[in-house]
């Protein structure tokens, strides 16, 4: 998925493939974004809010980032 700002506040991206994210900015505070099966990449060109979110990959997980708020969030590959 790709474009300029992903906003999944208090929301759920889930997916049994890998998901791609393509963003200038990505916000998942409270949020979920997971793959069941594969991994979870996040490319955001500038930050990457997951304040209490969950960030979670099947196989793994790839953030290139600017900035990264992961205050009381998780990211983890299970």
């Amino acid at each position: 998925m790709q474009g300029r700002e992903l906003d999944n506040a208090n929301g759920q991206l889930v997916a049994n493939r890998a998901v791609a994210l393509q963003m200038q900015s990505i916000g998942n505070r409270e949020g979920l974004i997971r793959s069941r099966q594969e991994n979870v990449s996040a490319n955001s060109t500038s930050s990457l809010e997951n304040q209490s979110g969950q960030i979670i990959g099947k196989t793994g997980v790839e953030l290139i980032h600017q900035g990264l708020n992961n205050i009381q969030g998780i990211i983890a590959a299970e």
